[in-house]
């Protein structure tokens, strides 16, 4: 598997502009150059494009697929998915990735990029005549053989989220891309690498070759061989693993299991518990592992005891992707609580911030540069922010939110995050303030704003700042009446026991990290680094606020 966390910082950053077209001419020759010398930072290349892509044309391909459905039943056509927009994207890229490994680019390369273009229009050409014609006319074309699998018409129930190194049993130019749909039953055999695929229900599972797994259904997968780490959303329960001794359920969780060639198996859980079965002993009860424990079975189906699972364990299971933010301590301790929505912002490079406690995914957008400062964060010049599609989830009547900030100048309003409107003043904002001052603001829907604020003095350090605000009665009309808080490394400095708020529902926007406005053009911006920004859809009592303050106390 390609060492990547070996490429160096200048080609990461490098990378990391191009997913956002921010390359100038000589930064485009740099990297050019370092792709044509340097193989290892190639396969990186690509398989940072690839989820960047895939972040692009998720929102796409789901628009357009019923449509696309709709066309071909229209026209009596048989529904094949190599018509349809996701495969049909996919069996492009994947010739792109077998004949094209250049960066192609008109600037540098025209005559390159004319090639391209001439091979890609032939090819388009190629499919109309020889796939989309014959069945207009209705004549029986020989068509190449196609595998079991492909030919299988089961529901589709997962997709493959991302790829590094992976190499597939058979053909590897007809495994699975980053966004290809899985259909139930459809066996997977990883011969080394790693893959990323999600569930329709939310699940992530990261297998990890050599390995034999099956999405058996939406819920449920078959691990023959290998190993794997699967992790549920919040509020799920009931995923299954099939393994050759036991089932294994989740009860929400985060779990690893690794079935060895000769049959044995080990279940280790990293958060929450899960339930185990064994299945040459019906009649056995059930075991049950909750975080932090272990249990091998042997070959023959023998438990063995349970055990501590060791951080030497921990690192043989746990694996991350290009892009993946890296999780510590401090970040288990938070994802116990339960936020709605957590970004550590710790992931090494990339535009995509990672909610690793849901679905609520943010893009990195303008000035802004991974770092790390004590720890990763995001480096902010105040013209980069984060944004995050709007979810009512994120703007419940009592919540709570959390930051990491060190700000890098005591002047202006900065905001840390921001979900509101400014025109009617509705949802809430935490600032970075004047003088070196924090405020929370919460507003009421009727043009007022009511804010609690305290000095700081802490520009140029990193400081733990949290709010919260706590309704006192039935909201009337959606305006609640209640308790807002402020907290500045772990102290309570500031509070209004007579607050009124509304949620930002009314004409919603997407809420933003590291600046505000959301109603317009982004302003407000963030002068400092950021990092582990979390909401809660409830009040975090203050000895929480204050535990995750001295976890990470400077």
């Amino acid at each position: 598997m390609g060492n990547w966390r070996e490429i160096s910082k200048e080609t990461l950053q490098l990378i990391e502009a191009a997913s956002d077209d921010r390359l100038d001419d000589e930064q485009f020759a740099r990297l050019d150059q370092l792709i044509r010398d340097d193989s290892e930072i190639a396969r990186c290349y690509l398989d940072c494009m690839q989820f960047e892509v895939d972040m692009h044309l998720e929102a796409y391909q789901q628009r357009s697929l019923a449509a696309c459905r709709e066309t071909i039943e229209s026209l009596g056509l048989p529904q094949s998915e190599a018509l349809l927009p996701s495969e049909s994207y996919h069996g492009v890229r994947r010739f792109l990735a077998t004949t094209a490994p250049r960066w192609v680019d008109w600037r540098t390369h025209p005559a390159r990029f004319t090639a391209t273009v001439l091979t890609l229009t032939l090819i388009f050409w190629a499919v109309v005549v020889g796939v989309v014609w014959p069945r207009f006319s209705g004549k029986d074309v020989a068509r190449q053989p196609v595998s079991q699998e492909e030919q299988f018409e089961g529901p589709i129930v997962a997709r493959v989220l991302q790829v590094v190194d992976a190499q597939w049993d058979g053909d590897p130019r007809r495994g699975p891309m980053p966004g290809t749909h899985l259909r139930q039953g459809r066996r997977l055999m990883l011969k080394a690498g790693l893959a990323k695929i999600r569930f329709v229900n939310g699940v992530t599972v990261l297998l990890e070759g050599p390995a034999t797994f099956t999405p058996n259904n939406e819920n449920a997968g078959d691990l023959q061989l290998g190993k794997l780490v699967a992790r549920v959303p919040q509020g799920n329960t009931g995923f299954v693993v099939e393994t050759p001794r036991a089932t294994i359920t989740d009860l929400g969780t985060e779990f690893g299991v690794k079935v060895a060639p000769e049959g044995q198996v080990q279940v280790l859980v990293f958060e929450g518990t899960v339930e185990l079965a064994r299945k040459d002993d019906v009649s056995a009860a059930r075991q049950r592992l909750h975080a932090g424990q272990a249990i091998h079975i042997s070959s023959e189906g023998n438990l063995e005891n349970i055990v501590e699972v060791s951080q030497q364990l921990t690192r043989a299971f746990r694996r991350y992707l290009p892009g993946d933010p890296v999780l510590g301590d401090y970040d288990q301790q938070v994802l116990a609580d339960r936020p709605v929505a957590y970004w550590p912002l710790s992931e090494e490079f990339g535009r995509v911030a990672h909610d690793v406690a849901g679905e609520h995914h943010g893009r990195v957008l303008g000035a802004a540069q991974r770092q790390n400062d004590g720890w990763p964060c995001l480096a902010l010049d105040g013209r980069g922010l984060i944004e995050v599609p709007y979810d009512p989830a994120l703007n419940p009547k009592a919540f709570s939110v959390e930051a990491w900030v060190k700000p890098s100048s005591g002047d202006g309003y900065g905001a840390v995050i921001s979900s509101r409107d400014g025109r009617i003043r509705n949802g809430f904002i935490l600032y970075s303030a004047p003088e070196d001052r924090s405020e929370f603001w919460v507003g009421d829907g009727q043009q007022n704003w009511q804010t609690v604020d305290a000095t700081r003095d802490t520009v140029g350090t990193w400081t733990h700042v949290a709010a919260s605000f706590e309704p006192k009665d039935n909201c009337l009309a959606g305006i609640c009446r209640g308790i807002q808080r402020l907290y500045v490394n772990g102290q309570l400095v500031a509070e209004d026991h007579d607050a009124e708020y509304l949620p930002h529902e009314e004409q919603p926007h997407a809420l933003r990290i590291g600046a505000g406005a959301n109603e317009k053009e982004p302003d407000y911006f963030l002068h400092g680094k950021i990092a582990r920004v979390a909401v809660y859809d409830r009040v975090l009592p203050s000895e929480t606020i204050r535990s995750h303050y001295e976890t990470l106390r400077p």
